[in-house]
């Protein structure tokens, strides 16, 4: 449920979820409902780009895990918390390696690009409103050897990454996307 981090909306009364990417959005729903069970709706619609987009939604005045999904760490830690403003949670900072590891993996599945620069390289890119989310993610893929470059645009923060064809057969990169 990790998710959250990177294609949300929580609020007191609401967490709202979507993504385009139909197995990733599934696999959100099957952890959310390994934690919290089935108290909330789905719905597909189609984008102007013709893409589907899938949505997850708790109204959790209609829910029957309110109170388990108030008192958990992470719904206090994102209520309310505004798109520029994300950051990593505590959760996962204090977590083990796999929790660190399998955080990245959604957050890079939520808002991540890849470029091929020339048959050589590759660009691999993470873009975010919220610097502090940026520099907590820079800093927390130094724990698994990889160093990357903020660059800011007018909009955006973007994590960025220049990858050499080699280091694509290498098991680390594997490991992490």
């Amino acid at each position: 449920y990790w998710a959250l981090v990177s294609e949300w909306f929580v609020s007191e009364n609401r967490i709202w979820f979507n993504n385009t990417d139909k197995q990733f959005f599934d696999s959100f729903v099957k952890a959310w409902k390994n934690i919290f069970w089935d108290s909330f709706y789905v719905n597909e619609r189609k984008l102007k780009s013709w893409k589907t987009i899938y949505e997850f939604d708790c109204q959790l005045e209609h829910s029957k895990d309110t109170e388990k999904i108030k008192s958990s760490n992470l719904f206090k830690e994102l209520v309310n918390i505004k798109s520029w403003t994300k950051f990593i949670p505590e959760e996962i900072w204090q977590g083990p390696q796999l929790r660190k590891l399998y955080f990245i993996k959604s957050l890079f599945t939520g808002d991540w690009s890849v470029s091929l620069l020339d048959k050589n390289t590759i660009s691999i890119h993470y873009t975010s409103s919220s610097e502090e989310l940026v520099k907590d993610l820079q800093i927390l893929l130094t724990e698994f050897g990889i160093i990357w470059k903020i660059y800011y645009t007018n909009k955006w923060i973007k994590l960025s990454i220049w990858w050499f064809y080699n280091i694509l057969k290498t098991q680390a990169f594997w490991t992490l996307f």
